[in-house]
């Protein structure tokens, strides 16, 4: 057991990620409709400052998909070589520290305010959790090869002829 977890280590590691709370408020091209959709976004940033609950205004306010849920997006995993989000929220999201929120973010399509959930650093399992994980499968495949050998060996020792 001891010997698997040492040399599947990468299937027992996990990377740094983080889950937030996001305030979205869409905009398109327009001047004038970003202009006022960043101004309504500064003023729940501004209550946010004071003291406001992020997953009320976020239920309250937000346009986003995850607005029914007070903001709380699924967790994002570190990989900046294929982001799970859009490269400008990938990098706020890894840099605040978590109950953190956000500048605002202004994005093609509107205007994002961020506030770190959870964020877990890059770890390893421990060996006695990943035991629960690594027995069921080398009995798996323990009981897969003894299998395999059974059949080779009723194979050469049975003479099956098929008449069509």
């Amino acid at each position: 057991l001891i010997q698997y977890f040492q040399d599947h280590q990468e299937l027992f590691s996990r990377p740094e990620r983080v889950q937030a709370r996001r305030i979205f408020l869409g905009a398109n091209k327009n001047a004038k409709e970003r202009a006022a959709v960043k101004a309504k976004l500064t003023k729940l940033s501004k209550d946010l400052a004071d003291g406001a609950d992020f997953e009320t205004l976020a239920r309250q306010h937000s346009e986003g998909p995850y607005a029914d849920s007070g903001g709380l997006m699924p967790w994002v995993i570190y990989n900046p070589d294929e982001p799970d989000v859009i490269p400008e929220l990938f990098e706020v999201l890894f840099s605040l520290k978590k109950g953190q929120i956000s500048d605002i973010i202004e994005m093609e399509w509107g205007f994002t305010i961020l506030q770190i959930a959870e964020k877990e650093a890059a770890n390893i399992e421990a060996f006695e959790k990943a035991r629960t994980k690594i027995e069921p499968q080398l009995r798996r495949e323990y009981g897969e090869k003894e299998y395999r050998k059974w059949m080779m060996d009723l194979r050469k020792r049975s003479r099956v002829r098929i008449f069509l």
